[in-house]
């Protein structure tokens, strides 16, 4: 199971291996919506400057990968093109999407356009945070120039 929550305490996300749960909250923390969808759906990450958007992993026909979806009702804004990917996560600064797998990362913008990419040997999730690459072996590669 994982779960995540908006940057702004909205909503909740619950995810196991059948389904995914999605929560919305007043401003006193009641559940005022829940909805509920059948389905592997992992990793799930919150739009941090829109929490009103998630972006979900899930598996179909073509394989593993991401789509942006609606919290209001489930429906794809936009699928991420990308072969087999692995980790997904959104710079909290430049609202840009790090999508990558162990060989290889594209960094792209909020239209789907890809503003950077590079091959990579990574066992763990790289992040992208202000415009720096982070991986998890502590290097930082700041790629500002190339994604502005």
């Amino acid at each position: 199971s994982q779960w995540t929550i908006s940057q702004d305490g909205r909503y909740l996300c619950l995810t196991n291996a059948q389904s995914l749960q999605l929560f919305e909250f007043s401003a006193n923390f009641n559940i005022i919506n829940k909805w509920e969808y059948t389905g592997n759906y992992n990793p799930v990450r919150f739009v941090p400057q829109n929490s009103s958007q998630i972006i979900v992993g899930e598996n179909d026909t073509k394989g593993k990968r991401f789509s942006l979806r609606s919290t209001d009702d489930f429906s794809i804004i936009h699928h991420y093109e990308f072969d087999n990917p692995r980790w997904v996560n959104i710079d909290p600064e430049t609202g840009y999407t790090c999508i990558s797998n162990q060989n290889y990362l594209e960094i792209q913008d909020n239209n789907g356009l890809v503003k950077f990419n590079m091959p990579i040997n990574c066992v763990y999730e790289p992040f992208l945070f202000n415009g720096v690459l982070i991986s998890s072996e502590g290097y930082a590669l700041d790629i500002n120039k190339e994604i502005n």
